[in-house]
């Protein structure tokens, strides 16, 4: 038999006004099968539908990064396949989604705040001008769908480079970039990456984030969601790299030191 429940129904237990900004990060994997187990229409195009129905007057941002780029690769913004799963997929072929201009980090956007999205030029990719800083200003609402904040919590960096933390420093990427227009153009983006032994530690920053309440949960069938607001969540990371030397952020690891040593010897060889 079929269930009356819905995708609308999921949405709609959200915490979201019809104004919000939302930046949605997800694993659709659980959430689909438990749908297909309830009988449930589900895809993920129905989802950004409901998403969106809940925002009339609101911004739905879905990540669409290719952040696996090195010096030298290739970038079009129009052909580009995003890494961040099937919400990024489905979203890339629909017209109401723009997508920003970064190409490490790049978003998809939809609603009222679009064309603040659609007019960055940052040459930082989590640099004060970039989408992370919009969402920060617009204190927008971070929705993760079955995903862990250690695979998905980018903003962290963009905290990091506007607190000038010293464990991460700038390196400077060759892009062979095409634009919307088709125009071809080698760029220089700058990537605040982490120093050789240092490793991000989001598994403690999300239990430390749950213990104050600033990152909630619910369950929905059998998929778990949290959620927070972003000025919330850059508060308590001020607040931990300034008093506690970010120690709920990253940890150096002599093991990663090693590795990377080990592999920067054998890349001259």
């Amino acid at each position: 038999m079929k269930s009356d429940l819905s995708l609308i129904d999921f949405v709609k237990e959200l915490p979201i006004t019809s104004e919000d900004t939302v930046f949605v990060s997800s694993d659709l994997f659980k959430l689909a099968l438990a749908c297909h187990q309830q009988k449930i229409k589900f895809s993920a195009n129905l989802l950004i539908d409901a998403l969106l129905a809940q925002l009339p007057n609101g911004t739905l941002v879905i990540p669409a990064y290719t952040d696996d780029l090195k010096s030298g690769d290739c970038f079009d913004i129009r052909h580009s396949k995003p890494n961040t799963g099937a919400l990024s997929m489905a979203c890339f072929k629909r017209p109401e989604f723009i997508r920003t201009s970064d190409p490490f980090h790049s978003f998809f956007v939809a609603g009222v705040q679009k064309e603040n999205f659609a007019n960055l030029n940052n040459q930082s990719t989590f640099g004060t001008d970039s989408g992370f800083a919009i969402l920060h200003k617009l204190n927008a609402k971070a929705i993760f769908i079955d995903v862990t904040l250690q695979d998905s919590f980018t903003f962290v960096h963009y905290c990091e480079e506007k607190l000038k933390i010293k464990y991460r420093k700038f390196k400077a990427h060759q892009i062979h970039y095409t634009f919307n227009t088709g125009e071809e153009s080698l760029i220089t983006h700058q990537f605040f990456t982490r120093k050789k032994g240092y490793v991000c530690n989001f598994h403690q920053l999300e239990n430390q984030l749950e213990k104050r309440d600033i990152l909630k949960s619910h369950s929905w069938l059998n998929s778990t969601i949290k959620f927070a607001n972003y000025n919330e969540l850059y508060d308590f990371i001020s607040e931990d790299i300034a008093l506690n030397k970010a120690r709920n952020v990253h940890k150096f690891s002599f093991y990663e030191y090693f590795r990377c040593t080990a592999k920067q010897i054998l890349s001259r060889k």
